[in-house]
């Protein structure tokens, strides 16, 4: 058998470099984050600079989910415990939770 050579390490000095890869890593750095930090403001210029909003489909959804427990509240003065109006009748905790616990209070003072 016959002994190889070592190959001799590829220079890239033939190679041109481009003006990123000159910038150090800290300037790369900076300048993607202005651009990122820049980007929102074309797409988004009437939310961010002007008087409108993104509609809230979750919100838009939860209070036609919740007209029902609403409307009893409002008529009968006490939360209903079931809403009739979703799914062929649902819990209210489920759709409106309320802050309180329901008849809590009947148990701790009884």
């Amino acid at each position: 058998m016959t002994k190889r050579r070592p190959r001799k390490p590829e220079t890239n000095e033939a190679l041109p470099t481009s003006p990123w890869s000159r910038l150090s890593p800290k300037w790369q750095h900076a300048i993607c984050l202005f651009f990122l930090f820049l980007l929102p403001f074309f797409q988004y210029p009437d939310v961010l600079l002007g008087d409108k909003r993104f509609v809230a489909h979750d919100i838009i959804q939860w209070r036609a989910s919740a007209e029902s427990l609403i409307d009893h509240k409002e008529t009968h003065g006490e939360n209903a415990l079931w809403a009739s109006n979703m799914f062929s009748g649902m819990p209210s905790f489920i759709v409106s939770n309320t802050r309180v616990v329901p008849h809590l209070e009947r148990l701790y003072y009884t």
